[in-house]
């Protein structure tokens, strides 16, 4: 997987996670800003959960995601409206490109 994934994926995977009824997709949020992070899970009919920060946050959002809660697994899908837990860190991810 490329962390470079543009928005227009977000669109994509909601068109065809929506015929699936209530549930959807698990999206990887690693590598992605919080603003980028947060349109993602709505646009998946997901909510944000907690925000846990690692280290010091000068800007929300020029912040990167660095794992969540539940983990990214590429075959498990998870109920709409389901909260994702997200921890941040100010700097980009090294394994991140």
């Amino acid at each position: 997987r490329s962390p470079s994934r543009g928005l227009g994926d977000v669109y994509k995977r909601q068109i065809l996670s929506s015929r699936g009824g209530g549930k959807t997709d698990l999206p990887d949020l690693k590598c992605y800003s919080y603003p980028e992070a947060v349109f993602y899970l709505e646009q998946l009919k997901l909510k944000v959960g907690n925000v846990n920060t690692i280290g010091t946050i000068t800007n929300l959002d020029s912040a990167y995601v660095v794992s969540q809660n539940p983990a990214f697994d590429p075959i498990k899908t998870i109920e709409r409206g389901t909260p994702v837990d997200i921890s941040v860190q100010q700097s980009k991810p090294s394994q991140c490109n």
